[in-house]
């Protein structure tokens, strides 16, 4: 898909409930994700410090699908920590036109010393038909 334009953001949104809620808005303001140049094919992901019970992460889930669940896991991987991760705060949200093909969490021996959560790898492919 020549000349398409695909919009990925990376964050790391705070631990406090109210930044996160904060943030999030932010996010999804018309000076983040609202604005009419951020648009589809778009990719958000990073540390959300939000597992996807918060309203944090649902507030996104509205407007975003989850990489995991898209790919059709019925019990997304978590991420942290890295050493027995039993939370998922790390996440891959797309927009419509971005198909996700898999989604896995990378955990190796290197992953796991590498930093406190463990990495998402997600495999994607851009969809066509609205004239993109």
């Amino acid at each position: 898909m020549d000349g398409v334009t695909l919009n990925v953001i990376n964050t790391h949104i705070g631990l406090s409930r109210p930044d996160r809620k904060a943030q999030v808005e932010e996010l999804l303001s018309p000076r983040w994700l609202g604005d009419p140049r951020c648009r589809d094919p778009l990719i958000l992901l990073g540390d959300f410090n939000a597992p996807p019970r918060t309203r944090a992460y649902r507030r996104l889930a509205r407007e975003l699908r989850d990489a995991q669940v898209a790919a059709g896991h019925r019990w997304p991987k978590a991420t942290f920590p890295a050493y027995l991760p039993v939370l998922r705060l790390d996440h891959v949200f797309v927009s419509p036109s971005v198909e996700v093909l898999a989604a896995e969490v990378v955990r190796t021996e290197l992953t796991r010393v590498a930093s406190d959560h463990l990495p998402l790898s997600v495999d994607i492919s851009l969809r066509s038909g609205d004239g993109a």
